[in-house]
């Protein structure tokens, strides 16, 4: 999809409506680096119904996935760094606990660590 023909409209039209409607189904916790990062993240979605847990460290998110039921996410939304511990592992744990768990690591570092 290209963006950038609607780069250039600064009024709301029907088309930049469509953008903002895509939905994704299910509970979403969000974790990244940093409150100014995480709200901004948060605030994208038009309404903080949805979003159950938002943090900015891997240990308070984990916690937050044990205390629930299983499958009580569907998708988590997170950066690679965090204030504490990082993304890519944060997915890794959490995944262990919750195999069905969507995921999206927005990458702020330059490299990818291979494991």
């Amino acid at each position: 999809m290209d963006l950038t023909p609607f780069l250039a409209t600064a009024d709301k039209g029907a088309h930049e409506e469509d953008l903002e409607s895509i939905e994704i189904p299910g509970r979403v916790a969000v974790a990244a680096k940093g409150r100014f990062l995480l709200r901004a993240l948060c605030r994208s979605f038009g309404g903080y119904s949805r979003i159950t847990c938002a943090v900015t460290d891997q240990e308070t998110f984990l916690d937050y996935l044990a205390a629930e039921a299983s499958d009580s996410y569907q998708q988590l939304i997170c950066t690679d760094y965090l204030e504490g511990g990082n993304g890519f592992d944060l997915v890794r744990r959490a995944r262990e606990r919750q195999p069905n768990l969507h995921a999206v690591i927005l990458v702020l570092g330059d490299a990818i660590p291979a494991e």
